[in-house]
């Protein structure tokens, strides 16, 4: 399954850091294989819904006393995964899942070969309810040279089916009571041969697409010149008994015409190394995507100049917890500069499911300024409620985070590391 958009480039639009090196990189995450197992486990089956809708299964032909039949048009009609376990060696994943349980439909055509040529066709359908299975997969690049496009390929695969039931829907009924048990051991040995790897192959691919579907390509938000530049520098990778995943995870500033990208925030998120919870990593990553925000807002002149006297120089998010965010405004009066704190809360409004807008503004301030006046502090606040937007803010789980304008990571503290390349130690 390949992952990226297939274009002559191997990105559509142009940036002011054409190859950024893996340390430039504003995400690192590094997991386990039991992190890896239980992120599976909990988002499998939300990462096989659309699989269920578009995979389509290869048409089967076989002859059976007799009778030609074929089974085609073959799709599934339910997957549930009930536990995902992973191992990580050299430059391959084993992937195993057990507990499972599915159900597909296929077309069926019955033809006699021989008088008086009986034919029949309806449907019929395969219901496993224990199944078992396991691939080893590679991580492929049809394009050394782009590695944002890579192939998740399972090279060896094993299937068991313990128990399973076949369920036939046809008019000519006394036929299939004749060729049940047949057409039954002929299933089997499908589910165990070309049939099965279909389905292990969908599945592993399923499954991995899920921890890859981080975007490769810019993607807009609120206001059309506002990108998160969001290329990965090595695709996804397996290191030292590791999966690997770094991207750029910047905002930049996208000039519509000539489709070029301009800026690059390159604060450092978190110094390496440390582990950090559910919360730390939400906090860093939440701040970061503020300062970016920011320091995109002050790349425009007309947004620095608040008066003829005063300008901005410079806009940092100091603390961000749920109760709000300490702000830290440097302005510049007649040569001269002062900092001005502010204690503000964040406004986060869902608008569906995991998508929303947030903002934020300066009404408190904390600090005794003595370069402004009152009235130009009030003017400050203004200033910036009138010309700095919200963002959009699109969240996922884990890798999946789908970046509009924020970046939101979910982890354990036990499986994930952010910020130093565990790899390459």
């Amino acid at each position: 399954m390949m992952f990226a958009v297939l274009c002559q480039a191997c990105y559509p639009a142009t940036y002011d850091n054409e190859a950024p090196a893996e340390a430039d990189a504003g995400v690192h995450v590094m997991l386990t294989p039991a992190g890896l197992s239980r992120y599976a486990t909990a988002n499998v089956n939300a990462a096989l819904r659309d699989l269920i809708a578009s995979l389509q299964i290869p048409t089967l032909a076989f002859r059976i006393a007799g009778f030609d039949v074929e089974l085609s048009g073959g799709r599934f009609s339910a997957i549930t995964v009930g536990g995902v376990s992973f191992r990580l060696v050299a430059d391959e994943a084993y992937l195993r899942i057990a507990n499972t349980s599915l159900a597909f439909l296929f077309q069926l055509a019955i033809t006699q070969r021989s008088f008086p040529y009986l034919q029949d066709a309806e449907t019929l359908e395969i219901a496993i309810e224990d199944l078992a299975a396991g691939a080893y997969v590679e991580v492929r690049f049809p394009d050394p040279a782009c590695r944002a496009r890579y192939q998740l390929a399972p090279v060896r695969a094993q299937l068991q089916v313990k128990t399973f039931r076949v369920k036939f829907r046809c008019g000519l009924q006394v036929i299939l009571n004749a060729l049940s048990g047949l057409l039954t051991s002929v299933i089997e040995a499908q589910l165990n041969g070309e049939l099965g790897d279909t389905l292990l192959t969908s599945i592993s691919e399923g499954l991995l697409g899920m921890l890859a579907s981080m975007p490769q390509e810019s993607r807009s938000v609120a206001s059309a010149d506002v990108i998160s530049d969001q290329r990965p520098f090595a695709g996804i990778e397996v290191r030292g008994g590791l999966l690997h995943v770094a991207y750029t995870g910047q905002r930049a500033m996208l000039e519509p015409v000539t489709r070029r990208c301009e800026g690059w925030f390159d604060a450092e998120l978190a110094p390496p190394p440390a582990y950090y919870s559910n919360s730390d990593v939400q906090y860093l990553l939440e701040r970061s995507v503020f300062n970016a925000g920011f320091a995109l807002y002050l790349q425009r002149p007309s947004n620095r100049a608040v008066s003829e006297r005063v300008a901005i120089a410079n806009l940092t998010l100091l603390e961000f917890r749920n109760t709000g965010a300490r702000l830290r405004v440097d302005v510049e009066a007649d040569g001269r500069s002062e900092a001005l704190l502010y204690l503000e809360p964040v406004v986060l409004t869902s608008t569906r499911g995991g998508t929303g807008v947030f903002g934020i503004s300066l009404a408190h301030l904390v600090s005794s300024p003595t370069l402004l006046t009152a009235a130009e502090v009030a003017l400050l606040e203004a200033h910036v409620a009138a010309s700095f937007a919200p963002y959009d803010y699109s969240v996922d789980n884990v890798l999946g985070a789908v970046l509009s304008s924020q970046v939101v990571c979910y982890v354990d503290r036990s499986w994930v590391h952010i910020g130093v390349d565990l790899g390459a130690e």
